[in-house]
Protein backbone atom coordinates (compact mmCIF):
# COMPACT_ATOMS: atom_id res chain seq x y z
CA UNK A 1 0.00 0.00 0.00
CA UNK A 2 1.53 3.91 -0.85
CA UNK A 3 1.36 5.99 1.51
CA UNK A 4 -0.63 9.21 1.19
CA UNK A 5 1.26 11.40 2.92
CA UNK A 6 5.24 12.09 2.14
CA UNK A 7 7.92 12.62 4.89
CA UNK A 8 9.99 15.41 4.93
CA UNK A 9 12.66 15.75 7.48
CA UNK A 10 15.92 16.95 8.37
CA UNK A 11 18.79 14.59 9.40
CA UNK A 12 22.51 14.20 10.99
CA UNK A 13 25.04 11.93 9.70
CA UNK A 14 26.75 10.17 11.95
CA UNK A 15 29.06 7.31 11.04
CA UNK A 16 27.76 7.15 7.79
CA UNK A 17 24.21 6.86 8.13
CA UNK A 18 21.51 9.84 9.07
CA UNK A 19 19.41 9.95 12.21
CA UNK A 20 16.10 11.94 11.23
CA UNK A 21 16.07 15.06 14.32
CA UNK A 22 12.81 16.49 12.65
CA UNK A 23 10.55 15.98 10.12
CA UNK A 24 7.04 16.98 8.63
CA UNK A 25 4.27 15.31 6.39
CA UNK A 26 3.34 16.55 2.86
CA UNK A 27 0.01 16.13 1.68
CA UNK A 28 1.26 16.31 -1.44
CA UNK A 29 3.61 14.45 -4.35
CA UNK A 30 6.84 15.16 -5.45
CA UNK A 31 9.28 17.57 -3.52
CA UNK A 32 9.16 20.31 -0.92
CA UNK A 33 8.92 23.92 -2.21
CA UNK A 34 11.46 26.72 -0.77
CA UNK A 35 8.95 28.01 1.93
CA UNK A 36 8.77 24.34 3.02
CA UNK A 37 12.23 23.63 3.29
CA UNK A 38 12.80 26.94 5.12
CA UNK A 39 9.74 26.51 7.82
CA UNK A 40 11.39 22.74 8.31
CA UNK A 41 14.87 24.28 8.94
CA UNK A 42 13.63 27.09 11.19
CA UNK A 43 12.05 24.52 13.77
CA UNK A 44 15.14 22.46 13.40
CA UNK A 45 17.59 25.53 14.14
CA UNK A 46 15.41 25.25 17.41
CA UNK A 47 16.48 22.17 18.66
CA UNK A 48 19.93 22.39 16.92
CA UNK A 49 22.82 24.88 17.36
CA UNK A 50 23.82 26.41 13.95
CA UNK A 51 27.19 26.46 15.37
CA UNK A 52 27.31 22.79 15.51
CA UNK A 53 25.81 22.19 12.02
CA UNK A 54 29.34 21.26 9.67
CA UNK A 55 27.85 21.90 6.61
CA UNK A 56 23.87 21.38 4.73
CA UNK A 57 24.01 19.03 2.17
CA UNK A 58 20.93 18.57 -0.37
CA UNK A 59 20.59 16.47 -3.31
CA UNK A 60 19.42 18.54 -6.97
CA UNK A 61 15.83 18.73 -5.96
CA UNK A 62 16.71 20.95 -3.48
CA UNK A 63 17.58 24.24 -4.97
CA UNK A 64 16.95 27.82 -6.11
CA UNK A 65 17.86 31.42 -5.35
CA UNK A 66 15.69 32.07 -2.18
CA UNK A 67 16.91 28.77 -0.57
CA UNK A 68 20.35 30.13 -1.16
CA UNK A 69 20.07 32.98 -0.24
CA UNK A 70 18.44 31.99 2.94
CA UNK A 71 20.55 29.61 3.70
CA UNK A 72 23.84 31.72 3.71
CA UNK A 73 21.39 34.75 5.95
CA UNK A 74 21.37 32.34 8.29
CA UNK A 75 25.43 31.66 7.94
CA UNK A 76 24.88 28.10 7.38
CA UNK A 77 27.72 26.22 5.03
CA UNK A 78 26.25 24.34 2.17
CA UNK A 79 27.52 22.19 -0.57
CA UNK A 80 24.13 21.35 -2.62
CA UNK A 81 24.18 19.17 -5.69
CA UNK A 82 22.87 20.66 -8.70
CA UNK A 83 21.37 20.05 -12.19
CA UNK A 84 24.11 19.41 -14.58
CA UNK A 85 22.38 21.81 -17.36
CA UNK A 86 21.83 24.56 -14.53
CA UNK A 87 22.63 27.71 -16.24
CA UNK A 88 25.91 29.91 -15.88
CA UNK A 89 24.89 33.32 -15.55
CA UNK A 90 27.54 35.84 -16.73
CA UNK A 91 28.62 38.36 -19.68
CA UNK A 92 28.45 35.95 -22.58
CA UNK A 93 25.77 33.81 -23.32
CA UNK A 94 24.41 31.45 -20.76
CA UNK A 95 26.02 27.98 -20.98
CA UNK A 96 25.24 25.17 -19.07
CA UNK A 97 27.31 24.47 -15.91
CA UNK A 98 28.57 20.68 -17.47
CA UNK A 99 30.72 22.58 -20.22
CA UNK A 100 32.91 23.59 -17.37
CA UNK A 101 33.73 20.00 -16.67
CA UNK A 102 33.57 18.77 -20.28
CA UNK A 103 36.96 17.24 -20.18
CA UNK A 104 37.35 15.58 -17.36
CA UNK A 105 38.09 11.64 -17.52
CA UNK A 106 35.77 8.67 -15.85
CA UNK A 107 36.04 9.53 -11.65
CA UNK A 108 38.29 12.58 -12.43
CA UNK A 109 37.23 15.85 -10.14
CA UNK A 110 37.83 19.13 -10.25
CA UNK A 111 37.48 21.94 -7.89
CA UNK A 112 36.56 25.47 -9.47
CA UNK A 113 38.48 28.20 -7.32
CA UNK A 114 36.50 31.08 -8.76
CA UNK A 115 33.14 31.92 -7.75
CA UNK A 116 30.61 31.26 -11.04
CA UNK A 117 26.89 32.84 -10.66
CA UNK A 118 24.30 30.28 -10.40
CA UNK A 119 20.06 30.79 -9.66
CA UNK A 120 21.54 33.99 -9.07
CA UNK A 121 24.13 33.14 -6.30
CA UNK A 122 27.97 33.50 -6.70
CA UNK A 123 29.20 29.92 -5.78
CA UNK A 124 31.72 27.73 -5.99
CA UNK A 125 31.63 24.73 -7.82
CA UNK A 126 33.11 21.38 -7.84
CA UNK A 127 32.49 18.39 -9.80
CA UNK A 128 33.23 14.51 -10.62
CA UNK A 129 32.26 12.76 -13.78
CA UNK A 130 30.51 9.62 -13.56
CA UNK A 131 29.27 6.77 -15.97
CA UNK A 132 26.57 8.49 -17.58
CA UNK A 133 26.47 12.27 -15.88
CA UNK A 134 28.39 14.62 -13.90
CA UNK A 135 27.79 15.41 -9.94
CA UNK A 136 28.27 18.91 -9.41
CA UNK A 137 28.30 20.47 -6.36
CA UNK A 138 27.83 24.43 -5.48
CA UNK A 139 28.85 25.57 -2.37
CA UNK A 140 29.04 28.93 -0.67
CA UNK A 141 32.18 28.27 1.27
CA UNK A 142 34.92 25.14 1.63
CA UNK A 143 35.29 24.35 -1.78
CA UNK A 144 37.82 21.74 -1.12
CA UNK A 145 35.51 19.79 1.14
CA UNK A 146 32.72 19.69 -1.14
CA UNK A 147 32.36 16.39 -2.88
CA UNK A 148 33.91 14.31 0.38
CA UNK A 149 31.14 16.32 2.55
CA UNK A 150 28.41 15.77 -0.07
CA UNK A 151 29.31 11.98 -0.13
CA UNK A 152 28.04 11.58 3.17
CA UNK A 153 24.79 12.29 2.07
CA UNK A 154 24.59 8.26 1.00
CA UNK A 155 23.71 8.18 4.64
CA UNK A 156 20.50 9.27 4.19
CA UNK A 157 19.84 6.58 1.35
CA UNK A 158 21.42 4.14 3.95
CA UNK A 159 18.21 5.54 6.77
CA UNK A 160 15.93 4.89 4.38
CA UNK A 161 16.48 1.30 3.60
CA UNK A 162 16.69 0.49 7.01
CA UNK A 163 12.86 2.20 7.25
CA UNK A 164 11.47 0.24 4.56
CA UNK A 165 12.64 -3.17 3.09
CA UNK A 166 15.48 -3.97 5.04
CA UNK A 167 13.98 -2.94 8.48
CA UNK A 168 11.03 -1.66 9.65
CA UNK A 169 9.07 -2.11 5.91
CA UNK A 170 7.57 1.49 6.68
CA UNK A 171 5.85 1.48 3.25
CA UNK A 172 3.44 -1.69 4.14
CA UNK A 173 1.52 0.41 6.56
CA UNK A 174 -2.53 0.64 6.73
CA UNK A 175 -2.45 4.03 8.36
CA UNK A 176 -3.74 6.37 6.30
CA UNK A 177 -4.20 9.94 8.32
CA UNK A 178 -1.59 11.88 9.01
CA UNK A 179 -1.43 12.46 12.57
CA UNK A 180 -1.36 8.91 13.00
CA UNK A 181 1.73 8.44 10.62
CA UNK A 182 3.41 10.95 11.97
CA UNK A 183 3.32 9.09 15.03
CA UNK A 184 4.12 6.22 13.56
CA UNK A 185 7.18 8.37 12.09
CA UNK A 186 8.41 8.98 15.96
CA UNK A 187 8.35 5.65 16.76
CA UNK A 188 10.56 4.50 13.69
CA UNK A 189 12.96 7.22 14.89
CA UNK A 190 12.91 5.92 18.24
CA UNK A 191 13.43 2.28 17.41
CA UNK A 192 15.98 3.48 14.49
CA UNK A 193 18.00 5.00 16.78
CA UNK A 194 18.22 2.39 19.54
CA UNK A 195 19.05 -0.57 17.27
CA UNK A 196 21.93 1.55 16.05
CA UNK A 197 23.00 2.32 19.64
CA UNK A 198 22.35 -1.23 20.90
CA UNK A 199 24.80 -2.59 17.36
CA UNK A 200 27.47 -0.54 18.88
CA UNK A 201 27.49 -1.84 21.96
CA UNK A 202 27.24 -5.28 20.41
CA UNK A 203 30.47 -4.32 18.58
CA UNK A 204 32.49 -3.92 20.95
CA UNK A 205 31.81 -7.01 22.36
CA UNK A 206 31.85 -9.06 18.97
CA UNK A 207 33.48 -6.40 15.61
CA UNK A 208 31.36 -7.43 12.59
CA UNK A 209 33.14 -9.42 10.16
CA UNK A 210 34.41 -8.34 6.81
CA UNK A 211 33.32 -9.86 3.58
CA UNK A 212 35.85 -10.84 0.74
CA UNK A 213 34.26 -7.55 -1.03
CA UNK A 214 35.56 -5.30 2.05
CA UNK A 215 32.29 -4.53 3.34
CA UNK A 216 31.02 -5.56 6.55
CA UNK A 217 28.64 -8.91 6.73
CA UNK A 218 25.79 -6.38 8.25
CA UNK A 219 25.45 -2.83 9.35
CA UNK A 220 25.58 -1.89 12.48
CA UNK A 221 21.97 -1.28 12.77
CA UNK A 222 20.73 -4.50 11.48
CA UNK A 223 23.11 -6.07 14.19
CA UNK A 224 21.46 -4.22 16.54
CA UNK A 225 18.08 -4.46 15.09
CA UNK A 226 18.73 -8.48 15.14
CA UNK A 227 19.81 -8.61 19.26
CA UNK A 228 16.90 -6.64 20.05
CA UNK A 229 14.32 -8.84 18.20
CA UNK A 230 16.03 -12.12 19.41
CA UNK A 231 15.71 -10.77 23.02
CA UNK A 232 12.15 -9.20 22.53
CA UNK A 233 11.31 -12.65 21.42
CA UNK A 234 12.67 -14.43 24.03
CA UNK A 235 11.91 -11.95 26.83
CA UNK A 236 11.63 -14.28 29.66
CA UNK A 237 14.78 -15.76 29.69
CA UNK A 238 16.80 -12.20 28.49
CA UNK A 239 14.91 -9.73 31.06
CA UNK A 240 18.44 -8.47 31.94
CA UNK A 241 19.80 -8.16 28.35
CA UNK A 242 16.33 -6.46 27.35
CA UNK A 243 17.08 -3.83 30.34
CA UNK A 244 20.66 -3.15 29.64
CA UNK A 245 19.68 -2.58 26.08
CA UNK A 246 17.07 -0.06 27.61
CA UNK A 247 19.56 1.09 29.54
CA UNK A 248 21.27 2.35 26.34
CA UNK A 249 18.65 4.39 24.66
CA UNK A 250 18.39 6.01 28.26
CA UNK A 251 22.49 6.72 28.40
CA UNK A 252 23.73 6.09 24.54
CA UNK A 253 27.39 7.10 26.19
CA UNK A 254 27.41 5.22 29.39
CA UNK A 255 27.46 1.65 26.88
CA UNK A 256 28.78 -0.84 29.10
CA UNK A 257 32.12 -2.85 28.08
CA UNK A 258 32.42 -5.55 30.78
Amino acid sequence: MRLKAYTFGGNVIYQGIAFPLYWTLLDKRGNSNTQERIALMQELLKILDPSRIQAVVCDREFIGCQWFKWLDEQGLTYHLRIKENALLQGDKKDQAVRTLFGDLTLQQARILRKRRHIYGHAVYLAAVRLEDEYLIVASNRDPGQALKRYQKRWGIECLFSALKKRGFDFEQTHLVHQDRIKKLVALLAIAFTWAHIVGEWITLHKPLKIKNHGYKEQSIFRAGLDHLQYILLNIQEHLEAFWDCVGLLIHPYEIRTD
